[in-house]
């Protein structure tokens, strides 16, 4: 026969030796109650048994019952949850003939993100599915160990680092080339700029990694050139001037620019000595104190000096062809416009020029940085005189450049 509430894997069994005195005597006081009350079976007595499987881990339960729940059932076969542990079936659930029931055991394990160590208490069986049932969010790039598909076991240590990854793109020029055509009908004087240099650009692109935040490193992933660069090409004169002599008394005209006055030294003669730059004054030698100067042409004060190689040029078509009469500040192209590399020499820089020995040799005087040249880059003037003579007897000279307050 079984118990009132069921049994585990086999029925109870007993033998029969006859009525005890206490026997008789319950069955009197039951004989006295359904006298009194009238006889009704109990919902026990009624109940038929129900066989169920319960699987605890690697252990497993075939159980009667009587009971009606999951909770029944558990208690009919000794099993008893820990806080965490889990039912295939809530405990107040009916359970039916041939049910599996099966216990989940809770463990808890360490979560160590950051500087910051969490204890995690779970039924999943995996890392990666016990982070993602407590709602813990693994980006793409997280670097987890031991990885997710680990089995959880209790004390057990996980360390999850944030990985960051940025990937953005950086646009840098590419400077063009110049490349230099000589022209053998051309005096050595002649330059022109038959094609106009154009830089290119070309994007690179990088990805950023950093781990917690920290420890960021770019790295270079691909580049690809967006604008090829456009090469310059000057014209120049291979052709050797034709000397001719000039007269003691020739002089040039000088025109200061809008806005500057001269004040310039002379000769015995009257002569202002930035009017003739290539006369030797061997009597004007300049004389440099602190950011003083006193020349040939006055004294003023400067903020540097820079030494530079001096070439001239004439603004009319001879030498300028389509840009003749123009230059890049809009001033006309006369003595006292200089030619200047912006990237050293800022255009409109009010300037003094003369020869490298203090204006032994000679002086071009007050001056303007007022246009620029194709070939004029780094430490280079291009200095504007009246004619095509004038140019072809200044040459190319050593030249210092007082750049003035």
């Amino acid at each position: 026969m079984t118990n009132k509430k069921g049994s585990v894997i086999t029925k109870e069994k007993t033998s029969f030796r006859g009525p005890s005195k206490r026997f008789i005597a319950m069955i009197c006081i039951i004989a006295a109650s359904v006298l009194f009350y009238g006889f009704t079976p109990s919902a026990d007595e009624e109940s038929p048994l129900t066989s169920v499987t319960i699987v605890d881990g690697d252990k497993y339960f075939e159980v009667e019952t009587k009971g009606q729940t999951v909770s029944d059932a558990l208690s009919l076969a000794n099993i008893f949850l820990s806080e965490g542990d889990t039912t295939s079936k809530a405990l107040t659930a009916n359970i039916s003939e041939g049910d599996v029931i099966t216990v989940s055991r809770s463990k808890t394990f360490f979560l160590k993100t950051g500087d910051q160590t969490f204890p995690i208490t779970t039924t999943e069986k995996t890392v990666g599915e016990a982070l993602l049932k407590d709602g813990f969010q693994v980006g793409k790039f997280d670097e987890v160990i031991p990885d997710v598909d680990v089995p959880v076991t209790d004390g057990l240590t996980v360390t999850v680092t944030r990985v960051y990854v940025d990937v953005y793109e950086v646009t840098d020029d590419i400077p063009y080339t110049t490349k230099t055509v000589e022209n053998a009908k051309k005096d050595k004087s002649y330059k022109q700029v038959t094609q106009a240099g154009k830089n290119g650009s070309v994007t690179r692109t990088f990805k950023k990694i950093s781990k917690d935040g920290a420890g960021a490193t770019a790295t270079l992933i691909g580049e690809t050139v967006t604008k090829e660069p456009v090469e310059e090409i000057v014209e120049i004169g291979t052709k050797e001037p034709v000397k001719t002599s000039t007269s003691a008394g020739e002089t040039f005209t000088v025109t200061p620019p809008t806005g500057m006055s001269l004040t310039p030294g002379v000769t015995s003669d009257g002569v202002p000595y930035h009017a003739i730059p290539t006369m030797a004054q061997s009597n004007s030698v300049t004389t440099v104190n602190g950011n003083t100067a006193i020349t040939a042409s006055g004294t003023f004060t400067f903020k540097k000096q820079i030494p530079c190689k001096a070439t001239a040029y004439e603004g009319t078509s001879i030498s300028n062809g389509k840009w003749a009469g123009q230059t890049a500040t809009g001033r006309k192209p006369v003595y006292g416009v200089v030619a200047v590399d912006p990237s050293v020499i800022p255009l409109n820089t009010k300037l003094y020029i003369e020869s490298a020995d203090g204006g032994k040799s000679w002086v071009y005087g007050f001056c303007v940085a007022g246009d620029t040249g194709g070939a004029i880059k780094g430490q280079k003037v291009d200095l504007c005189f009246s004619t095509e003579d004038q140019c072809r007897k200044f040459g190319r000279r050593d030249a210092m450049v007082y750049i003035l307050d």
